[in-house]
């Protein structure tokens, strides 16, 4: 029954929070592998520009959250991509094709513009991963995600580490004002109905944990 709740919440809204997807040690280390890979990665960009390519590497210089690391085709990250989709079924009610992973380490002065996601993003998921808010005195500090709800109602959604939000990406907008701690890492899991209009497996690759060949 309870599944069938969630599906209603969600057919209803287009958007459901799920509390504790993930438990404290594995997302501890998720957030650590986020701070270790930014930080090597601005390294090699810094220092042996001429080997770094931003499709393997990642980049930082995403329209959506410019300056920030991210990273399309992570394997980690993909690997979870697998690991959640039949989770997410259950509560959609959908069989699904996984598209990609793709992660953010935000940082001061970050936001999210609002937007809606590309076909390759029918049903996605943000898990947030962890962040570091040393330099605020507010320590209950939650940097909210704004998603505009099917009843065109917008709804601040404030997460915990380990918690994420299914939704439907290409139908609600979404959006994020500006981040004041010193970083927040967030995984976004992208899927298609398997059966719908669009369901062009792994967004075009051959494998998943590769960038994209688009």
């Amino acid at each position: 029954m309870i599944y069938d709740e969630m599906n209603k919440f969600f057919e209803d809204n287009g958007y459901i929070v799920i509390e504790n997807f993930l438990n404290s040690e594995t997302i501890g280390l998720f957030y650590q592998y986020t701070k270790f890979k930014a930080r090597r990665e601005s390294i090699i960009e810094a220092t042996n520009s001429k080997f770094y390519h931003k499709e393997i590497n990642g980049k930082f210089d995403d329209p959506q959250a410019p300056g920030v690391y991210s990273l399309y085709g992570d394997p980690l990250m993909e690997s979870l991509l697998i690991q959640a989709q039949p989770f997410i079924e259950k509560i959609i009610k959908l069989e699904l094709v996984p598209t990609y992973a793709y992660w953010r380490l935000y940082i001061t002065g970050s936001d999210l513009k609002k937007h809606i996601d590309r076909k390759s993003c029918e049903y996605s998921t943000t898990l947030f991963l962890g962040h570091d808010i040393s330099n605020i005195k507010d320590k209950d500090y939650n940097w909210p995600i704004y998603i505009e709800s099917r009843k065109k109602e917008v709804k601040e959604v404030k997460l915990k580490p380990g918690d994420m939000v299914i939704y439907k990406g290409c139908d609600v907008e979404h959006w994020r004002n500006k981040f004041i701690g010193l970083n927040h890492a967030q995984v976004f899991l992208h899927y298609n109905d398997k059966n719908g209009k669009f369901k062009e497996l792994y967004d075009g690759r051959k494998f998943l944990g590769l960038p994209s060949v688009k």
